[in-house]
């Protein structure tokens, strides 16, 4: 008897450990943006907090979003990190992009204004209106385009390029391969020293309504007033056929892990507003009010293209 005790034990010791659930969270541009680090530092504290999951990070630039979009809407069981491109793109592009009543929120992350980088030009004094110039934004159907848009409609010799991502598009103005980009503070104020790097950017204002230390807003001097309402929600996402108890699982596990110094400090670096402390309760009015919001800002852009 002792000796079969002895072999079931032995037994159940040598049993492999069952591993944690693999889930990956698809960030929606590419790995050097400033946004990405919210994701891969909520991944990491996530991944502290438990063992049912373990969280990673993926990447599917391009399209304005879309191509993450529809990557998530075919494997359902991943997580959509995405900001307010996921309703603005298929305004842009209805027939080539996904559909964003395909997906629910699972958390609002944070909400970040976008700036206007220069390598060449100090201020919107200096910029010539008698050649040709560039900016670039991070892809065409997404918030950053809307906001280059808006330039381009008091600068009429600017043509609008499109990159996989902020970081990208900033770089590309850094190298003087283009005049202007449409990027994140974050990205765009590590070049604001020239001795730093040797090469200097010229942050020439910001979206939104609440000023970034001496960056000027961009509605106070001279653009269109919607760029007040241009700032993004980084946020993630689900699919609707995502399963509701491994939802409930993973929204409670984000909920803490964004409360962590970290995700905190992350969120902070990039001047992006936290929200990702909403109640259950609201996150179906919060993306019907994203949706609502965005096709109203969107539209009349769209109607000029």
């Amino acid at each position: 008897m002792k000796k079969i005790i002895a072999i079931i034990l032995l037994a159940a010791f040598s049993l492999p450990t069952i591993a944690a659930e693999t889930v990956t969270i698809l960030y929606s541009w590419t790995a050097s943006d400033q946004a990405a680090n919210f994701y891969r530092l909520l991944a990491e504290e996530s991944n502290k907090l438990q063992n049912k999951y373990h969280f990673i990070v993926d990447y599917k630039p391009g399209a304005g979003g879309s191509i993450a979009a529809r990557t998530v809407e075919s494997y359902p069981n991943t997580i959509l990190a995405n900001s307010s491109a996921l309703f603005i793109r298929p305004i842009f592009y209805p027939e080539g992009s996904h559909n964003p009543q395909l997906f629910k929120a699972l958390m609002p992350m944070c909400l970040a204004p976008f700036v206007i980088i220069s390598g060449k030009y100090k201020s919107w004094n200096d910029v010539p209106k008698d050649k040709p110039l560039t900016i670039g934004h991070s892809g065409n159907g997404g918030t950053t385009h809307l906001v280059a848009v808006q330039i381009a409609e008091k600068f009429p010799n600017i043509e609008i390029l499109a990159f996989k991502s902020t970081s990208e598009a900033v770089t590309s103005t850094i190298q003087g391969s283009t005049d202007f980009a449409v990027g994140f503070v974050a990205d765009a104020e590590q070049w604001s020293d020239s001795k730093k790097f040797g090469k200097q950017a010229y942050l020439l204002g910001t979206t939104g309504i609440d000023q970034i230390k001496n960056i000027p807003l961009l509605y106070t001097q001279g653009f269109s007033t919607a760029l007040k309402d241009m700032n993004t929600p980084q946020s993630l996402f689900v699919s609707k056929q995502f399963p509701d108890d491994k939802f409930k699982d993973i929204r409670i596990i984000f909920v803490k892990a964004a409360r962590t110094e970290s995700v905190k400090k992350s969120n902070a670096l990039d001047y992006c507003i936290p929200n990702n402390q909403m109640p259950d309760s609201e996150l179906v009015p919060w993306f019907d009010f994203q949706a609502a919001h965005w096709k109203r800002v969107a539209t009349p852009v769209v109607a000029k293209q």
